[in-house]
């Protein structure tokens, strides 16, 4: 029992520093993802992405890297796209780069990760929304005299969506609208602190549980003494990620514990590239929107990019001596105690708010049938 009551009081030791230390970067990327929102519009979006070429999979692929949606809030926005005239590979492209990095993943990679890690991480899901775009129209070329399916069945697809997390709206495509810069930056804030971090919260603080879990409960050794093939190691971090639901935000904190147990970083970006980008709810969407091909084609494409990047990450490290278990972590140590306290203290009501708003929307879901 005292063992019990042990590990639960050095779970909750550990999820609270975690989240004392990951408070600035997320602040920082709550608010860049607000500024975001309220200067680009959705309609700008939509309109560079609307060709069937190269040009408009390269636009997708670098719109939707710093864009802070989770993997299923992106599906109303990825098929109004695809509703509105971009190409197959456009949206797929979209798809995968907004859900597997985004400004507020990015600040938390560098609270939890090091730079490295934090700077090849967007750079590899833009390098495989790219190819994963580019292999959609290639292949949609082929198929080019068949009908590509009817809108009510699109809009179906993106009404079943019908998950908690789920709440991001497709976007209004009506005509611009002029807005003052406050009122542009008031509704940005208002969606970064509680749109944006309503979906992510509980899955945010699910990831930091797991994450103090793993880093209580596996042994130091665990992976080099029962996982001694690296290539093995990945292919079981892909076969966790693909299925399963995690945000970009979310799966960092994972990630990082499974490096601190013994994963190489190229494992743990297999992990973070695969995870957000796909679940059971987007998988069913794409394959309902653009088609059981292209189901086929999205889901090797991530695969065999996320495992093509994580072997040459490896290869990064390996070649310039750079070991990843003893910089994990230390980005953080820059930022003085006060700063992280202080950031703590204005995050954490905001956070834990957010969680009892879901959390009470979900059990009225459970007792209200319907």
């Amino acid at each position: 029992m005292e063992m019990i009551l042990s590990s639960m009081s050095e779970i909750v030791l550990s999820i609270f520093h975690t989240l004392v230390d990951a408070s600035l970067y997320l602040l920082v990327g709550f608010l860049s993802a607000g500024f975001i929102k309220a200067f680009v519009r959705t309609e700008t979006i939509v309109r560079y992405m609307g060709q069937s070429n190269m040009s408009s999979v390269l636009r997708a692929s670098l719109i939707g890297t710093p864009l802070p949606l989770c993997s299923c809030s992106v599906i109303p926005m990825g098929v109004s796209l695809h509703k509105t005239g971009a190409s197959k590979g456009a949206t797929v492209s979209f798809l995968i780069s907004a859900p597997e990095t985004g400004i507020d993943s990015v600040a938390i990679s560098y609270a939890m990760l090091d730079p490295l890690m934090t700077v090849f991480r967007p750079v590899a899901a833009f390098v495989t929304a790219f190819i994963a775009g580019i292999a959609e129209n290639i292949q949609s070329r082929k198929d080019d005299t068949k009908p590509q399916g009817n809108t009510s069945k699109i809009a179906s697809s993106a009404a079943g969506c019908d998950d908690d997390h789920c709440r991001v709206h497709a976007p209004h495509l009506g005509p611009e609208s002029t807005v003052s810069v406050y009122a542009r930056l008031k509704s940005g804030i208002h969606y970064a602190f509680t749109d944006l971090l309503g979906d992510i919260a509980y899955y945010l603080l699910i990831g930091m549980v797991i994450s103090a879990i793993i880093s209580v409960a596996i042994p130091e050794d665990f992976f080099s003494t029962y996982f001694h093939n690296e290539t093995i190691t990945m292919f079981v971090m892909l076969a966790i990620g693909i299925p399963l639901y995690v945000c970009a935000s979310a799966s960092t904190p994972i990630a990082a514990a499974l490096i601190m147990k013994g994963i190489s970083p190229g494992a743990a970006l297999v992990f973070l590239l695969a995870g957000p980008a796909t679940n059971i709810s987007t998988m069913s969407v794409v394959k309902s929107t653009l088609g059981t091909r292209s189901i086929i084609s999205y889901i090797l494409s991530i695969a065999i990019a996320a495992l093509l990047l994580g072997f040459l990450l490896n290869t990064i490290y390996t070649f310039f001596g750079i070991e990843i278990v003893v910089n994990m972590g230390n980005a953080s140590e820059i930022v003085p105690d006060t700063v992280k306290y202080g950031s703590a203290i204005i995050f954490l009501p905001l956070l834990f708010w957010s969680l009892g708003k879901e959390i009470k929307m979900r059990l009225s879901k459970k007792i209200i049938p319907g």
